[in-house]
């Protein structure tokens, strides 16, 4: 991926362009206490081994800082470990341009369709964020595209105030812009079904064989960036759902 000027003016063009295919009109950083996170109490007790997996997060911080933060997204193994918030339907383009704090920037920050009326539980869950170049943001979830990455990186950890989900990646798309993909209410779990494992058929990695075999999952979770290549309007969607 090309570095400097160029290739940040290309990610936030493509974001936007997704943006506006999707119907919407996203600062990522590492869990410092910059960032509001805690350190573990020392008397604490002992946390599971995969409880210990999710960062600790000061809550009250974050809705202090915006009370639109809805969840915080980590990914193992990579530089994805950011707040996320949740879009405002009367502008919902808005944090394509602005950080977590609300302030004017152009790396925006990670943020919720603002279709997803439930927040981080609506049937499908799509969270978009920047490619830029150097990792930042959602660079990271571009690198899925490739079969071996994605395996390396399966595990999606995502919290709330109030719940600590642990989630497997199930598959991988590489879509058009125009694919219009972004669905955030079904009529039933059927539909849910339906819509998943259609764009499971046409995803480019696939990380399980059987997916919902039986039962539509609970909900999905999709992670919507720009790819790496600038030549082509194309976006990776890394669908992902719990265990």
């Amino acid at each position: 991926m090309a570095a400097g000027g160029r290739a940040a003016t290309a990610a936030a063009a493509c974001l936007l362009a997704t943006a506006v295919v999707f119907g919407l009109l996203a600062p990522g950083a590492q869990r410092g206490d910059a960032f509001g996170t805690q350190e573990a109490d020392r008397n604490a007790s002992p946390a599971t081994e995969q409880e210990s997996e999710f960062p600790r997060i000061d809550w009250e911080h974050w809705r202090a800082v915006n009370p639109d933060v809805v969840g915080w997204v980590t990914v193992p193994g990579t530089a994805i470990d950011q707040p996320i918030v949740q879009a405002r339907p009367e502008d919902d383009a808005f944090y394509l341009s602005h950080a977590v704090d609300g302030s004017p920037d152009a790396m925006g920050c990670a943020f919720l369709d603002a279709g997803c009326a439930a927040g981080l539980d609506a049937p499908n869950c799509v969270v978009y964020g920047h490619n830029w170049s150097g990792g930042r943001m959602f660079a990271d979830f571009a690198d899925f595209a490739g079969a071996d990455f994605a395996e390396g990186h399966g595990t999606v950890l995502l919290q709330t105030p109030d719940t600590r989900r642990r989630l497997q990646v199930r598959c991988v798309e590489v879509a058009d812009g125009a694919c219009g993909t972004n669905v955030t209410a079904f009529e039933s779990a059927e539909e849910l079904k339906a819509w998943f494992q259609a764009r499971y058929a046409a995803s480019r990695v696939k990380l399980e064989d059987a997916p919902v075999a039986e039962s539509a999952p609970a909900r999905v979770y999709t992670f919507c960036t720009c790819s790496d290549d600038e030549s082509l309007d194309q976006r990776v969607l890394v669908y992902a759902y719990e265990e």
